[in-house]
């Protein structure tokens, strides 16, 4: 008979301790007829408990921008947990709203070194990796006539295909150009 069990989160210990969950059924009887003893009989299977988790940051080389200026992206992915990530897409919806700006899968059939991410790896994209990090501010990418909030998300699978999902963002200032 299978009995389901779900790991309660204070039994694993911290991400890259290789923790094993040892799951134990004991069968206790006894036997009147002969000895009148007690029978004691257990099995055990070791679980691996895994920590999948990323981490994901993004600066601008400035603090405040105008419209029309150019601002530097740089994004940092890093695994910090303890199974490597096998796909991943990184998205960033104001500089590219309908395509990924960087991914990678072992499972791409036309891809014959994919990247993925051991843990403890990291990851930094900037221009020189990917164009699309250079980005001209538009006046579309002014939010309350204050701000410009630019955001980017990672979607990640490790080897046993957890579901990993983060973001993280930079605001600039918006500055107006010196009216003479």
């Amino acid at each position: 008979q299978q009995v389901p069990y779900l790991v309660q989160g204070s039994e694993p210990e911290p991400a890259g301790t290789n923790y094993m969950f040892r799951n134990t059924a004991s069968v206790v009887a006894w036997d009147h007829d002969l000895l009148g003893g007690k029978i004691t009989l257990s099995a055990y299977y070791d679980i691996d408990i895994v920590h999948p988790d990323i981490t994901i940051t993004k600066t601008a080389d400035c603090s405040v921008a105008a419209i029309g200026e150019e601002v530097q992206y740089t994004i940092t992915v890093e695994n910090t947990g303890d199974n490597t990530i096998e796909t991943f897409w990184i998205w960033d919806y104001m500089l590219d709203p309908l395509n990924p700006i960087y991914w990678a899968s072992v499972w791409d059939p036309l891809n014959d070194d994919p990247d993925d991410l051991s843990p403890g790896e990291v990851l930094t994209l900037d221009s020189s990796d990917n164009p699309k990090l250079a980005h001209v501010i538009q006046p579309e990418d002014v939010f309350l006539d204050l701000y410009i909030p630019n955001i980017a998300l990672i979607e990640a699978w490790d080897t046993q295909r957890h579901y990993l999902s983060r973001a993280a963002g930079v605001i600039l200032l918006l500055v107006e150009p010196d009216i003479e």
